[in-house]
């Protein structure tokens, strides 16, 4: 198994980062606000919209570290893939800490 991670952070709020560009599929990917954070970020898909929660795949993670766990059955055919999220929040410099799991 190998174990990829990402620092996100977002530049300008209303911008949303993508994960990765790295075509990996991935069986699990867990998501976490960043500890310092003060506001809320999102987790989505392209185009995602946080003031009309378009695109929006979780509900905001709070600023106190929360966190997300996507999964999937390992080698089931239904693998998730790490360079279709996006992270927005709603405070320049502030993001997420991104783990995946390839099998």
């Amino acid at each position: 198994m190998t174990i990829k991670t990402a620092n996100i952070t977002v530049t300008n709020t209303g911008t949303p980062v993508r994960v990765t560009t790295d075509p990996d599929v991935a069986w699990r990917i867990v998501i976490a606000a960043k500890p310092n954070n003060t506001q809320r970020i999102y987790v989505g898909l392209a185009g995602m919209n946080k003031a009309t929660l378009s695109q929006i795949i979780h509900r905001p993670l709070t600023a106190t570290g929360g966190e997300i766990e996507l999964r999937s059955r390992e080698g089931a055919g239904n693998e998730l893939r790490p360079g279709d999220l996006y992270i927005d929040a709603d405070v320049n410099g502030e993001g997420a800490l991104v783990t995946w799991y390839i099998a």
